[in-house]
């Protein structure tokens, strides 16, 4: 019998996202209210590391992938600093 990979929600985030990208206004049904488009924007204008986008008219695209992984990192990162206090 094959040993099966364990998923974590970061990686059910993408099989169950219908499309390889997640939209601006898209961002908050990823990240089930986690997040908003304006959320990783602002972030972004902190000079905090947020997924690299791709502009289209007046939205940006992520990677599906590459946004889940960046929620991974940022809340291994959290748990991190939670430990520490």
């Amino acid at each position: 019998m094959a040993k099966r990979v364990p998923h974590d929600i970061f990686d059910e985030m993408v099989e169950n996202w219908p499309y390889h990208f997640v939209s601006t206004p898209d961002v908050k049904d990823f990240t089930s209210g986690a997040y908003s488009g304006k959320s990783l924007q602002n972030l972004a204008a902190e000079g905090e590391p947020v997924p690299q986008a791709v502009r289209v008219g007046r939205v940006n695209l992520y990677n599906a992938k590459e946004l889940a992984d960046w929620l991974r990192e940022r809340n291994k990162n959290k748990g991190e600093h939670n430990d520490a206090a």
